[in-house]
């Protein structure tokens, strides 16, 4: 890694090193708790012990490389300063979203090695999704559209746009609304719904 120009191997190796530490002392301990014979409530209970340690030493790991690759795109991004607002606003997206979604799935997979039946977990977590996506249908399509505004960039903070009445320079754009300050100076919000759907007259780009 050394004689490699990027830092990112470095990184990598670095981040690597405790995890693999955790996770070799916990093998070899195990296969001494077999080699010497120890009573089996004991191996069982380490058995257990043991899932639930790599568990959480591999999901530390997944959540610290994330952070790693998502420091590395973002310094990357800032070589084209064109999109550097959007960047900034998109990538907390994207790294709260990866890590939630690790964590369940690790949660669901550890509890599925110890014996635990997620079947029940996974039917409550689809009724719950579910009942959360009816009640929460406009703040999703906000999301999404912010989302897709951020992928899509029809335009950036600071230009000037115009669409179904509201004429201005684009001063934000958050998760559940993009603010306009319209021609008389009056700020407005536009749901991001509203904007993934509209036809956008980008002025700036003219």
């Amino acid at each position: 890694a050394e004689k490699t120009k990027t830092k990112f191997d470095d990184l990598l190796l670095e981040l690597l090193n405790g995890p693999i530490k955790i996770i070799a002392f916990l093998i070899f301990l195990r296969i001494g708790l077999e080699v010497f014979h120890w009573p089996e409530i004991v191996q069982k209970g380490f058995a257990y012990s043991f899932t639930v340690i790599v568990a959480i030493t591999v999901t530390y790991l997944a959540l610290k490389l994330i952070d790693l690759l998502m420091t590395y795109w973002r310094s990357r991004a800032k070589n084209g300063e064109t999109d550097r607002e959007f960047d900034e606003q998109l990538f907390p997206i994207i790294r709260k979203s990866l890590k939630v979604f690790i964590v369940v799935v690790a949660a669901l997979v550890t509890l599925d090695n110890i014996g635990v039946n997620i079947t029940a977990a996974i039917a409550s977590l689809s009724i719950g999704g579910l009942a959360i996506g009816l009640a929460a249908q406009d703040t999703l399509a906000n999301l999404f559209g912010a989302v897709a505004i951020f992928m899509d960039k029809p335009f950036r903070i600071g230009d000037r746009i115009k669409l179904d009445g509201v004429d201005g320079p684009v001063e934000s754009i958050g998760l559940r609304c993009t603010r306009v300050r319209n021609l008389d100076g009056h700020l407005i919000s536009v749901p991001n719904k509203t904007m993934g759907n509209a036809i956008i007259t980008n002025i700036s780009r003219r």
